[in-house]
């Protein structure tokens, strides 16, 4: 599904992915919580409902981005370790 991006001042600014969207967020959200999350916790963080959340992370588990502990819990995985690495240094 395809969406537009909305400026603060209400402008369009472009058209984006959503669910390509919405993963990058979750990405951001584990990120920034080391503890990691269920997919409940993503899912009223990002406002999503639950299956959507759960669907996002078992695709970015499926691909490494993120990793599942015991406790079922999420947290990013060594995919992104792995492309942050291939970022060409100077940029």
């Amino acid at each position: 599904m395809i969406g537009c991006i909305t400026s603060d001042n209400g402008h369009r600014t472009g058209e984006i992915a959503q669910t390509l969207d919405r993963g990058l967020a979750v990405l951001e959200l584990l990120g920034r919580t080391p503890e990691g999350l269920s997919p409940t916790q993503v899912g009223r963080q990002l406002e999503l409902h639950r299956s959507i959340a759960s669907r996002l992370l078992t695709t970015l588990l499926r691909r490494g981005f993120v990793h599942r502990r015991p406790d079922g819990k999420y947290v990013l995985g060594g995919a992104v370790t792995t492309l942050a690495a291939q970022v060409p240094t100077g940029e």
